[in-house]
């Protein structure tokens, strides 16, 4: 049950009842197999992973079914999917940059030591001078 149906009495029990069995009851049933993987309209959505098919109550409000998608949803997981992608991508943009950074940095460092270097060129042209 989603939080928009917290309350409601259409889908809840009154009383807990030894004589219920949740593996036999086939509203807890119907519920139970209501997954985007079992929802053909979402089979192929980039948000599967991050929506769980929305609110099924609110589908049910909305459009009279559970196994509807709930568009208000549906909007806001799509919504957030392409926010994390281009935050993951920002940030790995800046790692990247980092990256080249430090190893430009060492490259120039390796490069400055090997110039130092007795018998090299710029080391004795400096030993020379001095």
């Amino acid at each position: 049950m989603c939080h928009e149906g917290v309350g409601m009495k259409n889908y809840f029990f009154s009383e807990a009842s030894s004589n219920l069995d949740f593996h036999s009851d086939p509203t807890v049933n119907e519920w139970n197999n209501r997954t985007p993987l079992n929802m053909p309209q979402c089979k192929n959505c980039a948000a599967i992973g991050i929506c769980g098919g929305g609110c099924a109550y609110g589908a049910q409000l909305r459009n009279g079914s559970i196994w509807s998608v709930d568009d208000r949803f549906c909007n806001h997981s799509l919504s957030i999917l392409e926010w994390v992608i281009w935050d993951i991508y920002k940030q790995s943009m800046v790692s990247a940059q980092r990256i080249r950074l430090d190893r430009a940095s060492e490259a120039s460092h390796d490069l400055n030591r090997l110039l130092d270097e007795p018998g090299h060129e710029r080391a004795e042209s400096e030993r020379h001078r001095n």
